[in-house]
């Protein structure tokens, strides 16, 4: 909301700082880039593997998905008909003793 009441300079500011730091952010790359390289050990290399984080993820999430399908499945519903079934039965003996 702010943001369109600022003046045009200021919105450009941050476009400027790219701008200006992306020349000495690549010269101090390129120049110190087999440093970076042979620093890179084996946590950083697991690391970038992700330690198979997706995977694991993904059979956590779906086993637990399974389990709420079957407890929703077999104990809710199959609770809700015990207890419609139980209050059915209820009532009809209740009628029947009635007549």
């Amino acid at each position: 909301m702010y943001f369109f009441n600022l003046p045009l300079t200021v919105k450009l500011l941050p476009l400027l700082a790219l701008l200006l730091t992306l020349p000495i952010a690549i010269l101090f790359y390129t120049a110190n880039k087999p440093l970076i390289v042979s620093k890179v050990t084996a946590l950083d290399k697991a690391l970038f593997a992700r330690l198979y984080f997706d995977s694991i993820s993904a059979k956590l999430h779906f086993s637990t998905i399974k389990l709420s399908y079957w407890l929703a499945n077999s104990i809710d519903l199959g609770l809700l008909e015990l207890i419609i079934n139980a209050s059915n039965f209820s009532s009809t003996t209740k009628a029947k003793s009635n007549k």
